[in-house]
């Protein structure tokens, strides 16, 4: 298993100049493993669940609430995104750790294992996505993110990050879960050598598909041109469109897209690429800056037709692409206790908050209709 990168026909690479979205082709294991869904596009949301210590029943309860709400806008799967640490950005911890009441707050694998089995009885495809929350690390420096964390020892790191895995891959065999992030957002990490023996360990614990993500908004790197075979390509999609006004429609954000595509490189989008995270804010003058968590509403107005101009552009640019699927952003999973806004609202003011016009443009994306 190979590292890929952007070398002519070879690899196929996708560069947004402002914002950078890339990809390259691996040895994607969705046609052979024994998990996987490949004949299926997956039409997913994401849900982000910390846990705090709820008990068994509540736990399910905001699961069952939830997966029922994504099954009610044609969802066929459901991404659980979870948090795990790291000390500092030169830190060589990686960690699960779960402790009542505090910020750390990984969900044990036996605890997830519950929403993996709620989400298959309801006859949704699941996809594990654990990754670096940045709690540490924006205490350490405001503005830092996991895609530029510079551990001091690589070895050292990756013999961390191997261990605080390997309990959930075991889960995710045990459990069937269809896909399983191996990597998410790990810039500054995705070209170490590492990953060729991470990866190999990997397949022999787990035989579904394995993801690599990158991420496409800004302050990314080369690295994000780098793909490692033995994964399918995932993209956390929040590649801005400058220059557009708030009244822009959804035809006019996909040009903005592919016009980029077309300058900066003309190779086409490998059908087996997913757009694994999406989302914007309900808010005026967003069109060019989709990866903001929270911006001032007095600078920049509540407009929910905004996330449902842009979820309905992600929907045109990925079916128009031939890509494997896309998962929108959703809620936490104790938002709403596990239900979606039924009026408009900005009360959590974050991109977590799906608008009634956004669940629309979702649900039309899903089911046509």
């Amino acid at each position: 298993m190979g590292i890929h990168v952007r070398r002519g026909m070879a690899a196929v690479i996708i560069v947004f100049s402002t914002t950078l979205l890339a990809t390259a082709p691996g040895t994607s294991f969705r046609a052979s493993a024994a998990l996987s869904s490949a004949t299926t596009t997956q039409f997913g949301m994401n849900t982000f669940v910390p846990y705090n210590c709820e008990s068994s029943s509540w736990w399910s309860q905001l699961a069952t609430t939830q997966f029922q709400a994504f099954k009610g806008l044609g969802a066929n799967a459901v991404a659980l995104a979870f948090p795990l640490y790291t000390d500092s950005l030169t830190s060589n911890a990686f960690y699960a750790k779960d402790v009542c009441n505090t910020q750390y707050q990984s969900p044990p694998p036996a605890e997830l294992a519950t929403l993996v089995d709620i989400a298959h009885a309801m006859g949704l495809k699941v996809f594990v996505r654990p990754f670096l929350y940045e709690t540490n690390l924006r205490a350490e420096k405001p503005g830092s993110w996991r895609g530029i964390i510079d551990p001091t020892n690589t070895n050292l790191w990756f013999r961390h990050y191997w261990t605080t895995m390997l309990p959930y891959l075991q889960m995710a065999q045990a459990n069937r879960v269809e896909h399983f992030a191996i990597s998410t957002e790990l810039q500054s990490m995705a070209a170490k050598p590492n990953w060729t023996a991470l990866i190999a360990k990997t397949r022999h614990v787990y035989t579904g598909d394995l993801v690599f993500t990158t991420n496409s908004s800004p302050g990314g790197n080369d690295n994000d041109e780098i793909h490692w075979g033995g994964t399918s390509v995932g993209l956390d999609f929040y590649s801005g469109v400058p220059r557009l006004s708030s009244t822009a429609t959804p035809a006019q954000i996909v040009a903005g897209w592919n016009h980029e595509l077309a300058t900066t490189n003309p190779f086409p989008l490998i059908s087996s690429a997913t757009i694994d995270e999406t989302s914007i804010l309900p808010q005026d003058g967003t069109y060019s800056q989709p990866y903001s968590w929270s911006l001032p509403l007095a600078k920049y107005p509540f407009n929910q037709s905004i996330q449902a101009n842009w979820f309905t552009a992600v929907c045109k640019f990925f079916t128009s692409h031939k890509m494997g699927g896309v998962y929108f952003w959703g809620s936490v999973i104790y938002e709403q206790h596990g239900a979606l806004l039924r009026t408009p609202s900005m009360s959590a003011g974050t991109i977590s908050e799906i608008q009634p016009l956004a669940q629309q443009a979702i649900r039309v994306c899903f089911t046509g209709k």
